[in-house]
């Protein structure tokens, strides 16, 4: 640990080493005119801003306080006579409006955690063990006729010791309630306690292929297909953390990432009409002139629906800082496919709810939800004003076939609507839900 400025070390408690090695390698052969096969390996070390991200929403480094007025329409007060009579004409006194936020004594050099305080921290009195991922690929390409290249290969990555919280104030034993928390029986504490560290693995294993056209004769075309496979121990977010935090069922958390996508395609065309001026047909007159400059342009992507996890109430389980999860009872889930009010998006008679003290016999994201399919079109005019001058006339598309993109089905086997689908895909997704958009427009080239 380097030393610092009044005994706070300047590596901030992560510390660094020239042991941190981080090699890569690869090779490109050639086998013929035709074919090449590339390979390469990785190691890069995690670069989570643990410190900005992770740890400053905790107390104390976060107090929050809540103060409701009367209703929407008076603002908030501490005077008695103001909140009795509950009308904006009514007597205000000295002490109105919202009272001061007290911090925390920090004189002593520590501070005082609340029983009731959640808070997170890095592992004590260690350095953190900062983690790192794998990468590697071997891919086979090879130029096929009519200007096409095809590509075929193996990408795979694995992630050791992520970065994540565990909380060190789970009950440990089912049934046993804040009795079974740690750190209640030494100070009362019945609160989350989260301990920051890497901890977590992961994997990506994928068969990847490509088929490209590069752009000749008015003509481009990129497609790519994925076959993949991902497996984690927590969904990745700013406060990562896994559903079950009791050391002797942490195996529960291992298992397909909340992102694993078995399944991608995207297909990309652009395709100049071979009408007009300098193109094979009707490089003249009046057919030229109608049909020349016009360009087809095409978007397409399908891939599978994301795993969702199935939770249950923990009334049963009674055991604070672990996911409850119901029983399946059928063998084979069977899919419905139905939305809103139509009906459940799958069989929901296949779960039932836990009523002894243990846990469901249902691991984590173990369903599947809708998949994505998506079109967007455009058509493309260019004029030519002079030599170097372009006016181009633009017609788009965007979900051109208006096709919904629906989000997971209800979870939760104690709600009125399990499995039911009543909600779209939201945005930042990789398709956010849109209905079917035009766009027109002029793009003006000198």
């Amino acid at each position: 640990m380097i030393g610092g400025r009044g005994g706070i070390p300047q590596d901030n408690g992560v510390g660094y080493s020239k042991k941190l090695f981080a090699p890569r390698i690869g090779f490109a052969y050639q086998i013929d005119d035709k074919t090449v096969v590339r390979s390469g390996y990785g190691i890069t070390f995690h670069s989570h801003p643990w410190g900005a991200q992770a740890l400053r929403g905790w107390y104390p480094l976060t107090l929050v306080a809540v103060f409701s007025g009367v209703n929407g329409y008076q603002p908030v007060t501490t005077d008695p006579a103001y909140k009795a009579a509950g009308v904006p004409n009514a007597p205000l006194g000295p002490n109105v409006g919202i009272p001061s936020i007290c911090c925390p004594d920090i004189s002593a050099g520590r501070v005082p955690l609340p029983e009731v305080a959640e808070t997170g921290y890095p592992r004590a009195n260690e350095m953190l063990h900062r983690g790192y991922i794998e990468s590697w690929n071997l891919v086979f390409e090879r130029k096929l006729p009519a200007q096409m290249v095809a590509t075929l290969g193996y990408v795979g990555s694995q992630s050791i010791r992520g970065f994540s919280f565990l909380d060190i104030n789970a009950s440990q034993v089912p049934g046993s309630g804040n009795e079974g928390r740690p750190l209640y029986a030494k100070f009362g504490r019945t609160s989350a306690t989260r301990e920051w560290d890497g901890r977590t693995h992961s994997n990506y294993n994928s068969l990847q292929a490509t088929l490209n056209r590069r752009f000749s004769q008015g003509l481009l075309i990129k497609s790519a297909y994925t076959f993949s496979k991902a497996i984690d121990e927590a969904n990745y977010s700013d406060w990562t953390e896994s559903p079950w935090s009791a050391i002797a069922y942490r195996y529960r958390n291992r298992a397909l990432a909340a992102f694993d996508t078995p399944h991608n395609f995207q297909l990309g065309v652009v395709y100049e009409l071979p009408f007009g001026a300098g193109k094979k047909w009707a490089q003249t007159g009046t057919t030229g002139a109608v049909f020349g400059g016009w360009q087809l342009n095409g978007l397409f992507a399908a891939y599978s629906g994301r795993p969702f996890q199935l939770t249950s109430s923990g009334s049963s389980l009674n055991m604070p800082g672990n996911l409850q999860t119901p029983d399946q009872v059928k063998d084979n889930v069977e899919y419905f496919g139905k939305v809103g009010g139509d009906g459940t998006y799958f069989d929901t008679t296949a779960f039932k709810r836990v009523t002894e003290v243990r846990f469901g016999n249902v691991g984590r994201n173990t369903m599947r939800g809708p998949g994505v399919g998506s079109l967007d079109l455009s058509l493309f005019r260019t004029f030519k004003l002079g030599p170097q001058t372009n006016l181009q006339f633009r017609a788009e598309a965007f979900n051109a076939t208006n096709t919904p993109h629906f989000g997971n089905p209800n979870g939760n086997v104690n709600s009125a609507n399990f499995g039911k689908v009543l909600s779209t895909l939201g945005a930042g997704t990789l398709a956010a839900a849109r209905s079917r958009e035009f766009r027109f427009g002029l793009r003006l080239s000198f």
